[in-house]
């Protein structure tokens, strides 16, 4: 069952190692390969709940894992994406964008494939400015091609945008899921635009209507007064008296009104009080004082000279001028609202300057040219 049931809460080595050499042509490591592939498809399912949009209309589609003896097929990396929903042959002649994993790396990947040139070639200029944005290289069958010039530049071929980063990057912390978040909310608008799939905002869950709680059960007190009898003949409701053994201590009369301790037998004949000796107690022994002890000095001790505090050994006169941490960004005293000019801090887009478009909660989406973004706040500075 915990093959069927791998989540994704951050990279590590077994997620590399899978793909090791000595692994490509046996079928021995497919488990191992198959909880990759499953880690890879939760990391990107929550991603996009974390980006606030719904996966409808596309399908979560990924490579196999076991390698084909007969055509001496090699598993060297895994490519879990997103594409249309029934789309075949997808690694080869389909759009999609997903992540790939092999021994050393981690990939970031929108291929378009020249086949379908026709649906990909008026968006040339919105795919530059998204390669500047994510840092993702361009690449055109097999000539890179810098991003500013991709839409002045001749297309002979599939186009692949990528970001690589290294094994030690991943596992550092470097691509997190706020991080899958930032790049899925981005590329995923896009390549729905390039499939003619319309994303919808992921609805926003709701509470259950909350149930009208019990009325209280009452409570009966038993200081509370016994109720008044009934004042209908004793033939009709009450039952008729018990006959048979009736102890020494029963009362003479039977009846509803009598009180219940006139009924209750004396404890003296149920059970006979009896003599118990009181316990021998003897004095307590006073308390002898506990002696004082000193600590042993030396009649010649001196306690040490307190030392002065520490001075900088800088020659006076001297004057230093502390500039900002460059680990920790300079603080602003700016206000974060709709229309203000920001800096990323962190993540994917560090270094970017763009507009925050709208504030929702602990996070904000920054429009970044013609991009939108949805970053967190700590990772925000206003200009």
């Amino acid at each position: 069952m915990a093959l069927f049931s791998e989540e994704f809460a951050g990279w590590r080595d077994s997620d590399f190692d899978a793909f090791a050499p000595i692994k490509w042509r046996s079928n021995r490591f497919t488990p191992e390969r198959t909880k990759v592939r499953l880690r890879l498809s939760a990391a990107l399912e929550g991603a996009v709940a974390a980006a606030g949009l719904s996966s409808a209309g596309l399908e979560l589609w990924s490579s196999r894992v076991e390698p084909a003896l007969i055509n001496q097929h090699e598993v060297r990396a895994v490519t879990v994406a997103w594409t249309r929903v029934g789309a075949e042959n997808v690694e080869s002649s389909h759009i999609y964008a997903g992540i790939a994993v092999d021994e050393s790396a981690v990939t970031l990947r929108l291929r378009l494939p020249g086949e379908q040139q026709a649906a990909w070639q008026p968006l040339l200029a919105t795919l530059g400015e998204l390669a500047a944005l994510c840092g993702m290289a361009v690449k055109v069958g097999a000539t890179e091609v810098a991003a500013d010039a991709l839409s002045q530049s001749e297309l002979n071929g599939d186009l692949v945008l990528e970001r690589v980063l290294t094994r030690a990057d991943a596992i550092g912390g470097l691509l997190t899921i706020d991080e899958l978040a930032a790049w899925s909310g981005v590329v995923l608008p896009l390549l729905a635009q390039l499939l003619g799939v319309t994303l919808q905002a992921a609805p926003v869950p709701t509470l259950p209507p909350e149930e009208p709680l019990p009325e209280p059960i009452a409570v009966l007190d038993e200081r509370a007064e016994p109720p008044v009898a009934s004042q209908a003949r004793p033939g009709e409701r009450d039952p008729a008296p018990r006959r048979g053994y009736r102890p020494q201590w029963a009362p003479q009369t039977q009846g509803k009104t009598q009180q219940a301790d006139d009924v209750r037998p004396p404890i003296e004949r149920i059970m006979p009080p009896t003599w118990h000796p009181e316990p021998i107690r003897r004095p307590e022994p006073p308390r002898r004082p506990e002696p004082q002890r000193q600590p042993f000095r030396r009649p010649d001790f001196q306690p040490p000279p307190q030392r002065p505090a520490h001075q900088p050994s800088f020659s006076p006169g001297r004057t230093f001028e502390l500039g900002p941490n460059p680990q920790k960004p300079a603080a602003s005293s700016g206000v974060l609202a709709a229309g203000a000019r920001v800096e990323l801090q962190k993540g994917l887009f560090a270094g970017k300057t763009g507009t925050v478009a709208e504030v929702s909660g602990t996070h904000v989406q920054v429009l970044l040219g013609l991009m939108n973004v949805r970053v967190p706040v700590a990772d925000l500075r206003v200009l």
